[in-house]
């Protein structure tokens, strides 16, 4: 009964004033791990209440951080995504995201928790489209280089044995991205071309391939049988270093091939198929295709073709004839 008690406080609260911070927390932590939860938090109002506190001018602090803490784990249902744009989320965040020299306590700095948090929904909702939603999206996810980061994340939850990636903010806070939620903003991203560019620059292509290596029957076997193999990993000085990137990647794909612990973490099947349509998504883009080959891509995915999950199937099938692979 916590979820209608904690509900009904948020909806008797006055407009102009304060969310309880107990329940926003407890909500803020059922939307981002408990992924079933999301649409019947949303029939029940809860992005209707959060959009519309957001909102208000007289929002800020702590409160708000927890408010775009649950957008952003709403936003990881890509069913969610229109029904949100409708409310207003993106635009919300939008007007309350400033650069870190001009920021006041009803505003999110970009470099703290609660602005990488905005742009992270941001770049979930992002549909690649001419719409004013995605368009506005679009500017800020460029403007900010948010592809760097999640790039970045990817690739150190990729190596982590339990597939996680810390990050320290310049205010010494700290938050923790998981690979599920990392691939679910790649896969958004790479609606929209420029994104597609951004991400392989910063060396996303070696950590797709070594998800879709580790999630393979044969690796997923190994890795179970690895449990006395220990990767550890160190989240690099600066999350916008494309050559930090591009090394986290190409040891991602190195210890998943292996078998190890860093393996072992990506034997949920939903990482394999987020990581074979975002290659899919990057394959629409035919200045990569060069790029693509030389990773290796055609290779990867040829194996996929005899997989179960038809899902993965499809993706690696449209990679492969828009690279000519298959006649």
């Amino acid at each position: 009964g916590a979820v209608p008690v904690l509900l009904r406080r948020l909806h008797d609260t006055p407009p102009d004033q304060p969310l309880e911070e107990e329940a926003l927390q407890f909500f803020a932590s059922l939307t981002d791990w408990v992924p079933s939860c999301r649409h019947r938090l949303r029939d029940l109002g809860l992005l209707r209440r959060v959009s519309r506190r957001m909102e208000s001018p007289s929002c800020g602090g702590f409160e708000l951080v927890l408010l775009v803490s649950i957008c952003k784990g709403m936003s990881e249902s890509e069913s969610l995504h229109t029904f949100m744009k409708e409310l207003g989320v993106a635009r919300a965040l939008a007007a309350k995201l400033v650069a870190d020299d001009q920021a006041v306590d009803t505003l999110l700095p970009v470099s703290t928790t609660g602005g990488l948090d905005a742009l992270l929904t941001l770049a979930n909702l992002n549909g690649g489209t001419a719409s004013p939603d995605d368009t506005l999206c679009q500017e800020l996810i460029v403007r900010h280089d948010i592809s760097a980061q999640i790039a970045q994340f990817a690739a150190e939850a990729v190596l982590s044995d339990k597939g996680l990636a810390t990050y320290t903010f310049p205010d010494g806070t700290w938050s923790i991205y998981d690979l599920p939620s990392l691939l679910t903003s790649c896969q958004s991203l790479t609606r929209t071309a420029v994104n597609c560019e951004r991400l392989a620059q910063h060396g996303l292509l070696p950590t797709l391939l070594a998800v879709l290596r580790s999630s393979s029957p044969a690796a997923a076997a190994a890795a179970s049988g690895a449990n006395s193999v220990t990767t550890t990993t160190t989240p690099g000085s600066s999350a916008t270093d494309t050559a930090s990137a591009t090394a986290a990647g190409a040891a991602a794909a190195t210890g998943a091939a292996s078998g190890g612990a860093a393996g072992a973490a990506l034997t949920d099947p939903q990482l394999a198929v987020l990581a074979a349509r975002t290659i899919f998504n990057m394959a629409q883009v035919s200045g990569l295709h060069a790029q693509l080959r030389e990773a290796g891509v055609q290779d990867v995915l040829k194996a996929c073709l005899t997989r179960d999950d038809l899902r993965v199937v499809d993706a690696a099938r449209g990679t492969l004839l828009q690279l000519g692979e298959l006649t």
